[in-house]
């Protein structure tokens, strides 16, 4: 189906390395690497599986750091490959960032810590992009004027940044109405618990709470309180 196809973990992957690494990272040999990696590292299983969480104990995260090794050199070999192709200002502007945030570490040191920027900005971004996907898409394809504005936007941006327009933070900052409907759609859909520990006691809305105590917020009790002269809660409107 085209939901199943579009929210393909190896799609979700795609998208992740490319806008962190450039356009080359998606190529095979970096990518195959890369996402071996990365789900070696990735904590998702953990929340189902908690025998997974034993083995990391136990084996001292021997395997997850013999990935975030392999997540290194995959990450060094793309920096060394666009340093090669000429000027570093010609390199992937995101992953040139981190190196420029860490240019006062070793070569070793701030290839490692760029590494592990890459992989948690990856794995927050990922872990909400499958549903985020979804419930966008299905929403659209119930809402077909909506998907006629979307269309429209994506085409005229496409005409004035070329063909690879989503590689451009520019050009993405030009998709208004896009992040207007993701923003709207998430509203209406999202069901996520967010938890929450207490690192020391505290009050909150009169009540102490103590340490150690977990607390969680229910996103969809907040995202159905809307403003007097808005639309009801209930109705999907990109322009609230």
């Amino acid at each position: 189906s085209l939901l199943g196809s579009v929210c393909d973990s190896e799609l979700i992957h795609r998208v992740g390395i490319t806008i962190w690494m450039g356009p080359r990272s998606a190529q095979s040999h970096y990518l195959d690497r890369y996402v071996a990696a990365f789900e070696s590292l990735d904590v998702e299983q953990g929340f189902q599986n908690l025998s997974t969480l034993f083995v990391t104990l136990i084996s001292k995260k021997y395997y997850e750091k013999k990935a975030l090794d392999d997540l290194e050199q995959v990450l060094r070999e793309l920096w060394e490959q666009q340093m090669s192709d000429g000027d570093e200002a010609e390199a992937d502007p995101n992953l040139s960032s981190l190196h420029e945030m860490y240019k006062h570490l070793p070569d070793d040191k701030r290839m490692r810590q760029v590494t592990i920027d890459v992989f948690q900005f990856h794995l927050a971004s990922q872990a909400n992009t499958y549903a985020s996907l979804s419930w966008t898409l299905s929403i659209l394809l119930t809402h077909k004027e909506h998907l006629n504005h979307v269309i429209t936007e994506l085409n005229t941006v496409a005409e004035a940044y070329g063909p690879d327009f989503m590689y451009s933070v520019e050009a993405l900052d030009q998709l208004t109405f896009i992040e207007s409907v993701v923003q709207e759609s998430l509203r209406i859909a999202q069901q996520s618990i967010t938890l929450r520990k207490v690192m020391r006691p505290c009050r909150f809305l009169g009540k102490a709470l103590p340490e150690g105590l977990y607390i969680a917020t229910l996103l969809s009790v907040t995202n159905s309180e809307v403003g007097d002269n808005e639309p009801p809660a209930e109705q999907f409107d990109p322009d609230r």
